[in-house]
């Protein structure tokens, strides 16, 4: 097993390597104007192309986990700036209950679809 900080991480998972990349050329140069202002669409953009909105879907290959590929992109995201970290946190666990529901009776209330608030 892995453990958490290991350069093998970086260098050889792609997802890690993708979101490093990202968070050391975009989000990290941006994170105080992002903390003084607001989380931008581009950020988000480069976070999807990068993969990170199926993190919490994402099945790495041998050696690595997934429960070790989530924390080494969330310490990575929330290092390089901790705004948009807790704005693509907010849509992992949406993620993991559609991709855990049998269909959409599984996830609908008496109803119709269950609904915020």
């Amino acid at each position: 097993m892995l453990v958490l900080g290991e350069p093998a991480m970086e260098v050889m998972e792609p997802l890690v390597r993708r979101v490093k990349q990202v968070c050391d050329h975009y989000l990290a140069p941006r994170a105080e104007e992002v903390a003084a202002g607001r989380v931008s669409r581009a950020a988000l953009d480069e976070l999807a192309e990068a993969g990170v909105f199926g993190l919490s879907v994402y099945q790495p290959a041998a050696p690595f986990t997934a429960a070790n590929v989530q924390r080494e992109v969330t310490e990575l995201l929330a290092a390089a700036d901790a705004s948009t970290w807790f704005v693509t946190a907010q849509h992992h666990h949406p993620l993991r209950e559609v991709a855990g529901a049998d269909g959409p009776r599984a996830t609908a209330g008496s109803r119709g679809w269950r609904r915020a608030g």
